[in-house]
């Protein structure tokens, strides 16, 4: 086990920047970001106020809509951004926030029951996006959209517990990866809809995670224990069974780092495994009832957000860095008063906080 060294300090915070609410925050790349802004109601439920581009390095808003449809987050598709208005996709343009367009979605027409349990998200597939409409009792469908040459690319039914689905980039080819039906089957979809592989795992295979050429699959063993997979993304071939659930895994530098669900009343163990399922590291980082634990693995460091659940949003506990070679502290940050939300993006730690009027987003430059 990696011993956890002591932590440096942070630079100092760049001026924050305003802003309307606060919501989930969506990494542009190019030192952009696009915080969704929420305010919540006295009475409960939440108002959404719209959704900004942030340009981190000007430090200024650069364009903002107030007519935001969903108080989901948009999808990053390319220099896009997707989100669903009801059964409608649209999407602009993420540098000037300008609509782009609209397209309807195919979906089933759904029993009563169905419609009061009705799912849709958007996950995007190369340069287009597959808008995922999961009805409670039936199949899920997949209906994937070209936003290049606005129609559908192809609509797929899979089985009804075929519900969970990641994307994954494998040699420049945007896939989809997802139960083919909720048991142990797995496929791969490209951009047209066109099954690039299948393969089976183990019983009840449900991807979680993707990154690095490797989809993360959790699946039961025959003696019903829970077990995690890495699978080659490029052909669907096992390339590892480890003995632990994981969850909020990542895939970067060569290896598949996650969180041991068994976790002990006080602490966390992060674990790192190679791809070919021999542990590299493991730390145990601080951890207390109701908290929950988000993985980010910008570059070569591994940032974990620990964040609690609370009336109104959620409440900012810590964020430390991991190098991600070894696993040592590279440095932590304790949360302050009013923190809502971390992300790293472009270098730096960006912090959604409450002010005297709103909340602000604070750019935290690495020590």
């Amino acid at each position: 086990m990696s011993d956890v060294q002591g932590p440096r300090t942070l630079g100092a915070p760049l001026p924050p920047i305003p802003l309307a609410g606060m919501g989930p925050v969506v990494d542009l790349g190019r030192g952009r970001v696009a915080p969704l802004e929420l305010m919540s109601r006295a009475g409960g439920g939440a108002d959404v106020l719209g959704l900004a581009c942030v340009d981190l390095g000007e430090g200024r808003v650069v364009w903002r809509d107030p007519d935001h449809p969903s108080a989901v987050p948009p999808v990053r598709v390319g220099g896009r951004l997707a989100v669903l208005d009801g059964a409608t996709l649209v999407w602009r343009d993420a540098e000037t926030g300008r609509e782009l367009g609209r397209l309807a979605v195919p979906t089933a027409s759904p029993t009563e029951d169905d419609e009061a349990d009705m799912l849709r998200r958007v996950i995007p597939v190369g340069g287009g996006a597959c808008v995922v409409t999961q009805p409670r009792r039936r199949s899920t469908l997949l209906a994937f959209l070209d936003l290049d040459r606005p129609g559908v690319a192809a609509s797929v039914e899979v089985g009804a517990r075929g519900r969970v689905h990641v994307d994954v980039e494998v040699d420049g080819e945007g896939l989809l990866v997802g139960g083919a039906d909720g048991e142990g089957g797995l496929s791969a979809w490209g951009a047209d809809g066109q099954v690039r592989w299948t393969t089976r795992v183990g019983d009840r295979a449900l991807p979680f995670g993707a990154g690095d050429g490797r989809v993360v699959v959790r699946f039961n063993t025959p003696e019903r224990r829970r077990w995690t997979a890495v699978v080659d993304a490029r052909d669907g071939r096992l390339l590892a069974e480890l003995p632990l659930p994981l969850a909020e895994p990542v895939c970067a530098g060569g290896l598949v780092i996650g969180v041991d669900e068994r976790r002990r009343p006080d602490a966390w163990r992060v674990h790192a495994w190679t791809a070919e399922g021999a542990e590299r590291w493991a730390v145990d980082l601080p951890a207390i009832i109701g908290d929950d634990v988000t993985l980010h693995a910008p570059g070569d460091v591994l940032v974990v957000v620990r964040e609690q659940r609370a009336v109104g949003g959620p409440r900012l506990l810590e964020v430390r860095a991991l190098d991600l070679a070894s696993g040592a502290t590279l440095w932590s940050r304790p949360a302050e008063p009013g923190d809502r939300r971390a992300l790293p993006a472009s270098g730096l730690l960006l912090v959604v906080r409450e002010a005297a009027r709103g909340y602000e987003l604070l750019r935290i430059p690495p020590g």
